[in-house]
């Protein structure tokens, strides 16, 4: 399954990838896991033109993982060893910052919208959202993990996805059907699921304009 690409140089036997800071700076490091995931060879390019002698020599390389088997239930996916080590540790319950590959993953499945309210996010804004929440005894594993906007993963906190649905829309707030029509049938499985659950959570906070 495609993940992103990734823009890599080798000189001297070390390779080198570009890391891009959210507000656009460019950096390098010898460390893969850190290196910026790109959706497209069109955002590669954007970043190129941005830099082009820090990103000269680099070479684009794709990534991908293996599809998995509908018939089985996989646990997480390839991590670096220091980062495995601490999901499977006793405390399940420690918050961790996920690998750009783990990111991108959660953030493809939902085609990058929030599974909640539909709206489209651009990937460098998207939170991930524990299905059950960490104090409630869920884990780091990815089939625990949903794409969701900054908005909604505040609202919901630690609540299961049944208590969050059953919440009152804020007091101050106006209902956005953006992206909801489409979501009950064409988004990820968990966006048609909520919707079973209440039919009218599909809005973006906005302020009421008094």
């Amino acid at each position: 399954m495609f993940v992103g690409y990734v823009l890599k140089k080798t000189a001297s036997g070390t390779t080198s990838y570009i890391v891009e800071s959210p507000s656009g700076g460019i950096s390098k490091t010898t460390d893969k896991s850190q290196a910026t995931i790109f959706p497209s060879k069109a955002k590669i390019k954007k970043g190129k033109d941005h830099a082009p002698k820090k990103t000269s020599g680099f070479i684009i390389e794709e990534l991908s993982k293996s599809e998995p088997n509908p018939g089985v239930t996989s646990d997480p996916i390839p991590m670096p060893a220091q980062q495995t080590k601490e999901i499977q540790s006793e405390d399940m319950s420690k918050r961790i910052v996920f690998p750009q590959e783990t990111r991108m993953s959660v953030y493809n499945q939902s085609e990058g919208r929030c599974v909640y309210c539909g709206r489209f996010i651009p990937f460098d804004e998207m939170t991930i959202d524990h299905i059950v929440p960490l104090s409630k005894g869920g884990t780091n594993y990815e089939k625990n993990l949903q794409c969701c906007c900054k908005e909604c993963n505040l609202m919901k906190q630690d609540l299961l996805e049944r208590d969050f649905c059953e919440l009152p829309i804020p007091c101050g707030t106006v209902v956005s059907m953006e992206g909801a029509s489409d979501s009950r049938n064409n988004y990820s499985s968990l966006t048609r699921r909520f919707w079973l659950f209440v039919p009218i959570r599909a809005y973006s906070l906005m302020p009421l304009s008094l």
